[in-house]
Parts: C-alpha cells; sequence; structure tokens
C-alpha cells in the first residue's frame, strides 16, 4: 500500500508515500550496505515471504509451512489508499491509534476487493499489510506504528471488517513498513518473523511498559528479532539488525508444541540437545528441560550455541567494535540478488534485496552467548497481568537466571546493547568460554543467581553443568528437600495412610485417591495396587469400590476377605468398641450407618443418620473405647443403640468435626464437638460445655497434641482466619489462644490461607509437636511459639491435594512427610536438626489421627511436676472487686506462692483474645497480688489466667473469671 505523494514533503513522516522502485545503483549512495536494497516492488516482498517460510520450515523442524501472494500483482504497483502517511500515522492516544490501524486495514481491503485480479481473502489465513515508507519505531513522529491486530483488538477498534461479498471477516491482521531503515543496516526478515509469531499465537516478551529487553536476544519474540550482528564487510566487521532472526526460544517453542519438555522432578542426570539442531539426528535427546519450584513456577533449562565466529577469529588485518561480536562473513548468507558489473562494478557479485538463508541455516547465529541457560516461568504473572506480564522488572513472568549473577538484561542504566540483551557470561558451562573466562557450573539454594521462588521460598532445587560448551551438554539436577525415589505420579490423590507389613519395622505408604489405592516402600518403589478409594487401614485395608466397601488384607492377595453393599462410602472407623466382642468397622453412607464386623463383615447394627464426623473416646477412664458422631442434627452417641446427646444444653446444629484426648488430665477422654457456625463444645463425662466461636470458617479437622510439651494437649485447628491453637484451663470455661497464635503464611508467600491439615509430629526430637499444614505453595511447620520452624514452608511441584502424612518411612530416627499433590506424592526429608536418639512421636500423624479414622489423641504426654496446687493453690487465689465497675480504676487478682516462681497473668476476653498481659518473679510462702487498669475495658465476661513456673522446673496455673460492667 502506498499514499498520496507528499507535496511538499511532510517532514513529520519518512519518505513521499510511495515505494522506493529505484535500482540498486540509483539508491546505492544513500546506503550503507547493499542489504534489503531497492527496488521494493512485488517480487522484493515475494522472496522475503520466501525467506520467512524458509526460516519457519527450519526452526519448526517441518511443521509450519508458509505459502503466500502478493497483491497487487503488478511488479511494480501498490494499492494508493485515500489519504496521507500523516493521516493513519498521527493518533496521539491508543484509541486514537487503534482506530488508525482499522481505517488503514478497511481502506486497504476496500482496494483489493475492488482489483479484478486481486485476493480471495477466504484462501488465505493471515493478512499481511505493508505501507511505503518506514514505521514509527526506526521513522518520525506520525509515522505508523507497526502492530499485530487480534480479533479483540479489530472489533474495540471498528467495526468487522467484511470481505469476499460478505463471506469472510477479517479476524487478524499485521502492518508492517516497506523496510525496516533505508540504509541497509536493517532487514524486514526479524520483524516478518516475529510478528507472525504473534499470527502462530506467541505472545511477545518484552518489557513493554519500559520499552526494554526482558528476555534478552536469545528470543525472537524480544529483542532477538533485530539482535545485532556483524558481517565482515571489505575487511571491517559492519553491524547489522534484524536479517538473521534467532530460533524462538524454548519456552515459545514449548507454547507452540514445536519442543516437549522433559518434566523432571527427582535427582537425575541428563543430556540436553542445542536448540537449533535437528532432533531427528539425536532421536530421543530433550531439547528442553522443566524443572518445577512450586505450584506455579518452574525452570527451563535449554542449550542454545551462538554459531557465528567471536571477535577473537577475524582475518588479518580486519577491523572490530570493542563489543562482545558475533560476525559471519558475506559468501555465508545468500540474498535474492546479486549486484551485476553494469550496475556496480565495484561490488559486482556482491548480495543485495532480501536475505534468504544463513549456510547450514544457522539461525543461532547471533544468539548472545552458548551454554545451558536457565529461565525462570512465573505463571502466577501470566494470569494477573495477561498484557504486561515482563513488565515488572522485580517479578517478571519469564526471565533469565544470569549465570554472572547480575541482571543485566533489561537494565535501563547500561548504555551497552550486548549487556542490555545478554551476554557471553549469562549461560552456565564447564571450563572455559570462547573469552577464556570461566564458566559458572553449580545453581542452587546458596548461588547468585539462586533457585528460590520469586516469593522467597527455598525450592531445593540444585544444578550443575558437567560439560563445556557443545552441542550436547550433560546437566546433574537434585531435589534437597525431596526423598530419593520420590515423588510417585498419581493423578488427584486425596489420601495418605500406612500400612503395617508383617516382620518389616517400616511401614508401606498408601496413597489414594477416588479410583486406586497404591502401596510404596520408602525408596518409590510401588509395591501393591488395588482397585478402590481408601476409606482405612487396621490389619489390611479398607476400599470403597462403585457400590461396595471391601475389606483387604494384602498378606493374602488383592482380592476382598469380605465385602458389603454400602453406596457412597464416605468414611469409616475401624475401633474395638463398648458392648461388641470383636472390633467394629463403622461405615458412613450419606444417608444412614452401618456397625460391621471386622472379621466378616456381618451386620451389626444400621442406623438412619447422615454422619458429618466420627470419633471413639474412652469416656470412662476404663480402656473400653464409645463411638461418638456428629450429624446434620447434632451429637449421637452409638452402639448397638443410639442415643442423641446435647439436646438440653443448645447443641442442636449440624456438626462437622470433632477430636477426642485427656483435654485435663484426668485420665479420661473428652470429645471435641465444632458446629457448623463455628461453635466449640466438649463433651466431659455426662456434661456438655459451650466453649465459645471460631474465629473463620472451619478448614480441617481439629486435632489434639502437645505442641509446648507442658504436659497439656493444645487444641489445634485451622480456619480461614489461619492456624488457631486453644490452650483448656478448663473443660468449662472458655479456651484461651496459645501464646504467638493464630498465625498465616507471610503476605509476601501469597498464599489466602491454609487449606489441609493440620497435622502433629515431633520432627526435631524436642518433646513438643510441630504443627504441619498445606497451603497452595506447600508444606509449612509452626513450633509452639507461633514461629516457622527452621527449612519450611517446603514448595510443593503442584497443588496440594490432601492432608500430609508423618512418617520414618527409612527407620533413621527422623520424619519424612508426605504431601499429595495434583499430580503426585511427594516425599519431604526436613532440614530440620532433630536428635535421632528420641526415636519419632507424632501426636496427630495423619488425617484422622491415625489409620482407622478414630480421631482420637493417643500419645503419652510428659509428667507434670510438681503438681498445679503444689505451687499454686487454687482456693488461695481470686480476683477483686469481682464485678469490677466504672466506679472502680484497677483490679486485682490475688494468689499465693509455695516456691519462688515466675509469675504470668493474661487477661483474656469472651472470645479467647488476650487483650492483657504482665509478668512478675515473686518470692514462695507468700501472698501476691497482681492489678491492672480497666478503664479501656468493654462491660462483659474475662478470664484471668495465672500461670507460675519455678526454678525446679515445676508449672502450675489457675483460671479466674472476672466481670467488667462499665
Amino acid at each position: 500500500m502506498d499514499f498520496e505523494f507528499e507535496f511538499p514533503d511532510e517532514l513529520s513522516t519518512s519518505g513521499r508515500g510511495t515505494f522506493d522502485l529505484r535500482s540498486i545503483a540509483e539508491a546505492i549512495p544513500d546506503m550503507r550496505l547493499p542489504f534489503d536494497g531497492p527496488p521494493h516492488d512485488r517480487a522484493f516482498y515475494a522472496h522475503h515471504l520466501q525467506a520467512l517460510s524458509h526460516y519457519y520450515d527450519v526452526v519448526s523442524e517441518g511443521r509450519v509451512q508458509i505459502e503466500a501472494d502478493v497483491f497487487p500483482q503488478d511488479d511494480t504497483l501498490a494499492y494508493t489508499l485515500p489519504g496521507r502517511i500523516l493521516d493513519y500515522g498521527n493518533g496521539r492516544t491508543p484509541e486514537e491509534v487503534g482506530q488508525l490501524w482499522w481505517q488503514l486495514i478497511a481502506d486497504a481491503t476496500f482496494l483489493a476487493e475492488a482489483d479484478p485480479n486481486g485476493p480471495v481473502f477466504g484462501e488465505y489465513d493471515s493478512y499481511l499489510f505493508i505501507h511505503a515508507g518506514l514505521g514509527f519505531e526506526t521513522g518520525q513522529l506520525n509515522d505508523i506504528r507497526s502492530v499485530f491486530l487480534t480479533s479483540a483488538d479489530l472489533s474495540d477498534y471498528g467495526e468487522p471488517i467484511v470481505v469476499d461479498g460478505g463471506a469472510t471477516t477479517i479476524k487478524d491482521a499485521w502492518i508492517l513498513p516497506e523496510v525496516v531503515v533505508a540504509n541497509g543496516r536493517a532487514g524486514l526478515n526479524g520483524i516478518l518473523a516475529k510478528f507472525f509469531g504473534h499470527q502462530l499465537g506467541l505472545p511477545g516478551l518484552s518489557n513493554f511498559a519500559a520499552g526494554l529487553p526482558a528476555v534478552g536476544g536469545w528470543s525472537l519474540m524480544d529483542v532477538g528479532a533485530n539482535r545485532l550482528g556483524f558481517i565482515l564487510w571489505n575487511g571491517v566487521l559492519e553491524p547489522i539488525f534484524g536479517f538473521v532472526p534467532p530460533h524462538p526460544m524454548a519456552w515459545s517453542k514449548a507454547r507452540l508444541g514445536w519442543v516437549e519438555p522433559v518434566v523432571v522432578e527427582r535427582d537425575t542426570t541428563l543430556s540436553i540437545l542445542a536448540g537449533d539442531a535437528v532432533s531427528a539426528d539425536f532421536p530421543g535427546m530433550a531439547k528442553a528441560v522443566r524443572i518445577p519450584l512450586s505450584p506455579t513456577e518452574y525452570l527451563l533449562l535449554s542449550n542454545r550455541q551462538q554459531r557465528g565466529r567471536p571477535e577473537f577469529d577475524l582475518p588479518e588485518g580486519s577491523l572490530a567494535f570493542d563489543v562482545e561480536t558475533s560476525w559471519i562473513d558475506t559468501n555465508e548468507v545468500v540474498f535474492a540478488r546479486q549486484i551485476e558489473t553494469s550496475q556496480i562494478d565495484t561490488l559486482a557479485g556482491r548480495g543485495t534485496g532480501p536475505l534468504l538463508r544463513v549456510n547450514g541455516d544457522s539461525y543461532d547465529m547471533f544468539v548472545p552467548s552458548s551454554g545451558i541457560l536457565v529461565w525462570h516461568v512465573d505463571s502466577t504473572v501470566f494470569v494477573d497481568t495477561p498484557d504486561f506480564f515482563n513488565s515488572e522488572r522485580p517479578r517478571p513472568a519469564i526471565m533469565l537466571h544470569e549465570a554472572d549473577g547480575e541482571r543485566d538484561i533489561g537494565n535501563a542504566f547500561f548504555d551497552r546493547q550486548d549487556r542490555t540483551e545478554g551476554n557471553r557470561a549469562d549461560a552456565f558451562f564447564a571450563g572455559v568460554g570462547v573469552d577464556d573466562v570461566q564458566g559458572t557450573v553449580r545453581f542452587g539454594a546458596n548461588t547468585r543467581p539462586s533457585s528460590q521462588t520469586h516469593t522467597g521460598l527455598d525450592s531445593g532445587v540444585e544444578i550443575e553443568i558437567l560439560d563445556e560448551i557443545d552441542e550436547v551438554m550433560r546437566v546433574r539436577i537434585r531435589f534437597a528437600h525431596s526423598a530419593p525415589g520420590w515423588p510417585v505420579a498419581i493423578v488427584e490423590p486425596s489420601r495418605l495412610s500406612l500400612l503395617d507389613v508383617p516382620g518389616s519395622d517400616q511401614p508401606q505408604i498408601l496413597v489414594s485417591n477416588n479410583l486406586q489405592t497404591n502401596a510404596y516402600d520408602a525408596a518409590g518403589v510401588q509395591v501393591g495396587n488395588w482397585s478402590g478409594r481408601l476409606l482405612a487401614t487396621k490389619n489390611g485395608l479398607f476400599v470403597a469400590d462403585g457400590d461396595l466397601v471391601r475389606y483387604i488384607d494384602p498378606g493374602t492377595g488383592t482380592e476382598a476377605v469380605w465385602s458389603v453393599t454400602a453406596a457412597g462410602a464416605r468414611s469409616v472407623l475401624v475401633a474395638p468398641l463398648a458392648g461388641f466382642a470383636d472390633p467394629v468397622v463403622v461405615v458412613a453412607e450419606p444417608a444412614s450407618l452401618q456397625l460391621l464386623q471386622a472379621s466378616d463383615g456381618g451386620g451389626l447394627a444400621t442406623h438412619p443418620l447422615t454422619v458429618n464426623a466420627m470419633t471413639a473416646a474412652d469416656l470412662h477412664g476404663d480402656g473400653q473405647l464409645h463411638l461418638f458422631l456428629g450429624t446434620a442434627d447434632g451429637l449421637y452417641q452409638a452402639g448397638a443403640d443410639l442415643s442423641r446427646l446435647g439436646t438440653q444444653a443448645g447443641l442442636a446444629g449440624s456438626i462437622t468435626a470433632m477430636a477426642t484426648g485427656d483435654l485435663d488430665n484426668d485420665q479420661k477422654d473428652e470429645v471435641l464437638v465444632i458446629e457448623a457456625d463455628g461453635s466449640l463444645w466438649i463433651l466431659d463425662g455426662e456434661s456438655l460445655n459451650d466453649l465459645g466461636q471460631l474465629s473463620g470458617l472451619l478448614v480441617g479437622d481439629p486435632v489434639l497434641g502437645d505442641i509446648d510439651a507442658d504436659g497439656r494437649l493444645e487444641i489445634v485447628i485451622v480456619t480461614t482466619m489461619g492456624l488457631q491453637v486453644y490452650e483448656v484451663s478448663g473443660v468449662s470455661t472458655a479456651l484461651l489462644r496459645a501464646d504467638g497464635f493464630p498465625v498465616s503464611a507471610p503476605v509476601h508467600h501469597e498464599v489466602e490461607s491454609f487449606t489441609w491439615g493440620p497435622i502433629l509430629a515431633d520432627l526435631d526430637g524436642d518433646g513438643s509437636q510441630e504443627i504441619l499444614v498445606m497451603a497452595a505453595n506447600g508444606l509449612y511447620a509452626f513450633a509452639a511459639s507461633g514461629a516457622l520452624v527452621a527449612g519450611f514452608p517446603i514448595p510443593t511441584i503442584d497443588t496440594p491435594t490432601g492432608t500430609p502424612l508423618a512418617l520414618d518411612a527409612d527407620g533413621d530416627g527422623h520424619f519424612e512427610v508426605a504431601v499429595p499433590t495434583a499430580r503426585a506424592v511427594q516425599l519431604f526429608q526436613p532440614s530440620v536438626t532433630s536428635n535421632a536418639q528420641m526415636g519419632v512421636t507424632a501426636a496427630w500423624p495423619m488425617a484422622g489421627g491415625d489409620g482407622g479414622g478414630l480421631n482420637r489423641h493417643r500419645l503419652a504426654l510428659a509428667a507434670q511436676s510438681p503438681t498445679p496446687k503444689s505451687l499454686l493453690p487454687t482456693s488461695s487465689a481470686y480476683c477483686y472487686p469481682n464485678p469490677v465497675t466504672s466506679a472502680d480504676t484497677r483490679a486485682h487478682v490475688r494468689f499465693q506462692l509455695t516456691a519462688d516462681a515466675t509469675v504470668r497473668l493474661d487477661i483474656y476476653d469472651a472470645i479467647g483474645q488476650r487483650v492483657e498481659s504482665m509478668q512478675a518473679r515473686l518470692s514462695g510462702g507468700a501472698e501476691h497480688e497482681l492489678d491492672w487498669a480497666i478503664a479501656d475495658y468493654a462491660s462483659g465476661l474475662y478470664l484471668c489466667r495465672v500461670e507460675a513456673r519455678s526454678d525446679a522446673g515445676g508449672r502450675s496455673e489457675v483460671t479466674l473469671r472476672l466481670a467488667v460492667s462499665q
């Protein structure tokens, strides 16, 4: 397309509105090099499209074939638009610019339709509009911007452009200038290749907000399309741009399906083939390696080889620039035209016009360096900023980990283009490079750059480059957090458990999804497989398989010992229950409950209940377990008979979760009950007590354990408000939040809430139970203080899909933690310093507490000495005045100590939130008093907890009630 001839010349645009049809002899005085020289006629663009076709045939290894036609079909004519360049290029706002693009396309298609020999648009898949003059990028203020317009763009800027008599709608289009520059230093090849990349579906990879590179000269879709190179011309290395576009980077090729990255998730060593090598010559060899860092981030390794010659390899007497250089000779490229002696005798035989191909199809001639490139891809950024995903320099969607530890690419403060687009020091390799500089071979948690995620998590990924720069390079990859042989692949695992193996100290790890259950040994070797979803383990497996619940004894094979009909079985509890001679299997179906004999599946009882939660409790301390059911209409105790509990106390809502354990150290179990609305209850013998309300919605079932080794159980719960820990001062008084809780993941980890768990395990062997929970990004562990345990969080390779499992898989006295994710189960070896001599103790190692699903704490608690009453007698402690009114300025707590102690007083409001705290060192054998101001207290009930700790290690506490009336 050309324009009205400009007279006089419009200085704010390039050219006069028409194509340059001069001969090369006429144009050469205005050019530095004869490349992409005129005449810019139909043949000129046909040759460029031929070059484009060859480029994509090579880089796609035959997957992309381009056939093109140029219109109008007269060699020297163009469709003349009804305006000047200025009329199509003088938009000032994004909307105006877009509307002018649309107008240019609409006008051009109208003229093409009027041409009797013009195109039938429906016969083509892509529409390129080339206009006379330069583009805005290298031209003047009002030149037309080059662009690829999607269907959404065309819809935003104007009405649908309908052609072929209404049979075809222009869905996308691209607009490019006559040439990039008129002096012969820059070619159209690169920009044609880049824009056709958009046609194939590739996004631009530059930092568009700042107008800077983001991934550098290795990428066609960034600045690689116009990558600087050098050509030896008359003994001088002359800079050229855009004539030899590189291969698309590995990420782009993977997006188009041209390469299939090898996904590495276990320790391994493998070879990576150069990205421009012919795959058929190296069958089965990887061109890209994908290494997950977290569910949303991964590394992509590729091998790129700079095919041009460096500045150290020049013919004698040749001149070079003082920059890193990759160059070619004129006899290594093929141009569409040759200069005749009759045209320019001094340049006879030299090439001109479009560059058709490079010898050996070496399109990676000018990439910045050779070696292994380590790309970091962050899919979160793609989602959050789909149009400018590489425009945030602190956190782009795709970035190169530059081996020299710098962030030169896209750095606006560098004035040397070879650094801002990448340089030789950015690739990893062993030995020395072409400039005799030692290569970088290691990449890991403690290197610069490091393998941390963008959110600051230690991925545990370690990479070592084993080879010098070559066509094939070996890399060693290690996962520091993972146990050898793990992860194991399984789709959407939802439950983990353990299966005891007769004659072995190490149990097998059971992994189950909705269709199957697999068993693995500590090395990740599958040793069993059964059809059906795992419900429980107790001397075998209980699985839901279709409408059946089957009991399988692995020692006798894969066939069921017995099976019963239980359509849609939701959960199973297996335990010896009071009133039954043999262990009982309790099966919860959508609207009924079955009690079965564990030995043969014989029916014992059926109850018409919709059960949401089950637990077993030793209510009387006699070793007899009783079954409790949380249902849609309240709490039930069940055996052969059924009795409803708690209606008199007001417990009548839907129960969603339960747990049992000795919460008051009376050698009897209490039952913790949570209603759907977050109400907390404790059943203590025959008494049911309302203990307050949860903060947030319940995420996982509650667990019980001694997280601070004080000999008392804490209640640990995950809600949408974070990880909650409650201390039990008495089973009839409101729960108190433990110091340091609730906790959530740090804000920069970018997780909204914890999603699975908790479980409890003593990771470091100090007697206290660490709390393990899952978030969308991985595994977290918290100490009794609420602080993250060192070495956590550990990111997972995919989104977690269930509660973790703590176990000593290899019998070394240290815990491993198994984690189910969307496509695999990982087994982590936390880097926690632990005392292996103490053994491994877990108060609640898995969902349900154990394989039988009892939801019961059974671990022996640390002894408490001296007894609580000996240090701080309960009978001598009281608050006064009580109630305290607005007439009083202070409240007082009086108590007696029997030995020297450090005393701490914590004041909690009615929902368990601490509102005041004080501490003092006090002498024994005397009465003491602590007081505090109540002016800022609202009216209501408050709990005053007094805790005393003696030098001899004794601990005692008492909780008092205080009423405030303002």
